[in-house]
């Protein structure tokens, strides 16, 4: 399946990519900050679409273009963890940049999100959950 790549306008917001039973959605924006509250609600949208319409349970969230986010940006991706974990499902990251790891730190979202430092190992970390998911098992 093609990556799906949201867009707004002549952005990319983010890729949005199918991988088996893992879903990867990778921000393509250095910067996600909330001065306009277009780019923050899109992404909220999006995430919301994954776990209630799609019905995505294996959610792998890709930093690696990333280098700032607002207090907003990290909203939106507690809400996925909790909306993730609701559904049955969940949600891990990677390649957060030194300076955001540093933020998760000192506001122990390090405790409430799983960080692995690349996309093979986080995958890999998910598809271990596929056949339990499968069964219906609740992670």
């Amino acid at each position: 399946m093609q990556p799906k790549i949201i867009r707004r306008g002549w952005t990319n917001i983010i890729e949005i990519e199918d991988v088996g039973a893992v879903t990867i959605v990778t921000f393509l924006f250095k910067r996600i900050l909330n001065e306009d509250g277009i780019i923050i609600g899109i992404i909220g949208e999006q995430f919301r679409d994954l776990i209630e319409n799609q019905e995505k349970k294996l959610i792998l969230v890709d930093w690696s273009n990333v280098e700032l986010c607002s207090g907003a940006g990290l909203g939106k991706l507690i809400d996925l963890h909790f909306g993730c974990k609701k559904a049955g499902g969940k949600l891990v990251m990677c390649k957060v940049c030194k300076e955001i790891m540093e933020v998760f730190e000192i506001t122990k979202l390090d405790k409430l999100f799983k960080i692995y430092d690349d996309v093979s190992t986080a995958k890999a970390a998910l598809e271990s959950l596929a056949a339990p998911y499968a069964r219906g098992e609740v992670f």
